[in-house]
């Protein structure tokens, strides 16, 4: 006897709705979009190189010198005609950025009067501690020494921004030579620490 197939038939689910045709191309490129930004937002080494080097470009004009000189020769010792308290006291710099806020303030910070920079760079950008600056004839290492804050100074009493605190920095001389309003440094190297022994209050 012949045995009779039987047929099974399993339910369906409703009917498929097929996607539009711009909606799987905006799917794809979404996809495609994303491994893109994820393959050249990863840090790599060249990423990081690139950065540096960008660091590295950095240029510091010079605004003013001490005294409102035209130049001034620095030697070992700091710049050349100017009288220091302390024989070994550093280089003095600050930006003009921080010239100007402290030559405008109505709260009057302790350091305000008795502070004095020898150069004056342009915006409010300063070198990084642990940089070696100069032009074709100076140069300069930014010490890690930074400005020093008075307990008995009202911004410290008042919890108020100070703009020597990130505007100040202090620098020895690592190469004697000349520097004149308009010249300026370039980024040359950095070194860990500081190289050469002086007082822990540079001012």
């Amino acid at each position: 006897m012949a045995l009779r197939r039987s047929r099974v038939r399993i339910p369906l689910g409703p009917p498929l709705k097929l996607a539009p045709v711009w909606a799987l191309f905006l799917t794809k490129h979404v996809q495609e979009t994303t491994k893109l930004s994820f393959r050249y937002n990863k840090p790599t080494m060249a990423n990081s190189n690139k950065h540096r080097k960008g660091a590295m470009e950095k240029e510091y004009s010079v605004a003013q010198l001490f005294k409102g000189r035209d130049c001034a020769r620095f030697i070992k010792e700091g710049m050349e005609g100017v009288e220091r308290k302390k024989a070994s006291r550093p280089v003095s710099m600050m930006s003009l950025a921080s010239r100007i806020a402290v030559d405008t303030a109505e709260i009057r910070g302790l350091c305000y009067a008795r502070f004095v920079a020898d150069i004056t760079l342009e915006g409010d950008q300063m070198p990084a501690k642990g940089d070696i600056i100069g032009t074709d004839d100076l140069q300069l290492g930014i010490l890690q020494e930074g400005k020093r804050c008075w307990p008995e100074c009202i911004l410290l009493e008042k919890n108020l921004p100070c703009p020597l605190i990130e505007g100040v920095r202090y620098a020895w001389v690592e190469k004697p030579g000349s520097l004149c309003v308009g010249e300026t440094f370039k980024f040359i190297k950095s070194v860990p620490g500081d190289p050469v022994d002086l007082p822990s209050d540079p001012d």
